[in-house]
């Protein structure tokens, strides 16, 4: 909840907390996930990928596998890694479509990428299935501001 709030020194603070008293599980692996997600916000790309690296993946049946390939994501597009990114996130959107806490945020990331790689009209439209499927989220407001961005063309108007 402190990452998705913006509150990065906090969310790093309580991810390396749940570090240092797991060693694996669900837990673990999202307080991972959150770490490399504030390292990464923080422009700390390198400490994000050491923390990357230690990761283990879990199976794409693991509901945990979604925040470990959003951060994964996030750091490959930090990168410049827009491919890496994307498969990344294509994993996750695959496996874990129906996750609701995971999904919005990786179709915004995703939308990111194809910004990135110069295909605004690819980015549009996930911008506007967000908006679509995801009504009353944070993610919407923020897709539609994103969508703003774009001049209206005949097929989105």
């Amino acid at each position: 909840a402190w990452y998705w709030a913006g509150h990065d020194a906090k969310a790093l603070e309580l991810s390396e907390q749940i570090l240092s008293h797991t060693t694996a599980g669900s837990v673990h692996t999202e307080a991972a996930a959150v770490r490399i997600l504030a390292l990464v916000r923080s422009g700390r790309l390198d400490d994000a990928a050491e923390t990357a690296e230690a990761m283990v993946a879990p199976l794409t049946n693991q509901p945990e596998m979604a925040a470990h390939r959003y951060a994964v994501a996030a750091l490959q597009l930090a990168r410049d890694d827009i491919a890496g990114a994307q498969e990344s996130l294509a994993r996750l959107i695959i496996f874990r479509a129906r996750d609701p806490e995971w999904m919005p945020p990786a179709l915004l990331l995703s939308a990111r990428g194809y910004l990135r790689a110069g295909q605004s009209d690819v980015a549009r439209e996930i911008l506007d299935e967000i908006q679509l499927n995801y009504p009353a989220s944070p993610w919407a407001k923020e897709a539609a501001e994103q969508a703003g961005g774009f001049a209206e063309t005949p097929e989105h108007h």
